[in-house]
Parts: structure tokens; C-alpha cells; sequence
């Protein structure tokens, strides 16, 4: 009886751990949300905030807060859009959070 247990727990463990090996454990970059950048301007003293949606996943998903280029020029106080860029974060697939960076004026 003992015997049978340990093997079924050890062929989960094995199971786990060939499961786990193929999924992403972290991952972090940054993508530009437009490229085109003919003609956008670009000055040091640009304007640069962000939006951050945050993300759960466990059985459930729950996303909160907003990354709205609208929602954050608003927020900020920003008359004009340049561009934006979107930074991804993940961890395990359970924790992730879409961080958009927005430049104008």
C-alpha cells in the first residue's frame, strides 16, 4: 500500500516537473504600440506616463485599472500623443501586468 503511494506520487512529481519545464516562468519586454514613427517628434523634456492594468489567473481570471492611451493623456493632463509603448510582465502564466508608457505633450 505504501509502495503504491509513493509511486503515484513520485509519477506526479514527474508530471509536474515535465509540465512546468515547458511553460514560461518570467518574461518582461517592451514593444512599440505604433511604428510609424515618420515624422513623430521626439524632445528630452517630453511628457511620460503610464497606464497599468494588472492581470491573476489562478482558476479565475482578474484584470483591474486601465491602460486606455485615452484614460492616461486625460489623467496626466496631456494634450497630445506621440507615441506608446507596451511593456509586458509574466510570471508562471498566474501574475501579469500590461504596463503602457505614453509620450506627448
Amino acid at each position: 500500500m505504501l509502495g503504491h503511494k509513493i509511486r503515484n506520487l513520485l509519477g506526479s512529481a514527474i508530471l509536474m516537473a515535465g509540465g512546468l519545464s515547458s511553460c514560461t516562468i518570467y518574461h518582461n519586454y517592451t514593444v512599440p504600440l505604433d511604428v510609424n514613427m515618420n515624422a513623430t517628434p521626439v524632445q528630452p523634456s517630453m511628457a511620460s506616463d503610464e497606464g497599468d492594468v494588472k492581470h491573476f489567473s489562478f482558476y479565475v481570471n482578474i484584470d483591474w485599472d486601465s491602460n486606455g492611451l485615452g484614460d492616461i493623456a486625460a489623467r496626466h493632463g496631456m494634450q497630445e500623443i506621440y507615441y506608446a509603448d507596451l511593456n509586458i510582465l509574466n510570471i508562471l502564466g498566474i501574475w501579469g501586468q500590461d504596463i503602457i508608457h505614453v509620450y506627448g505633450r
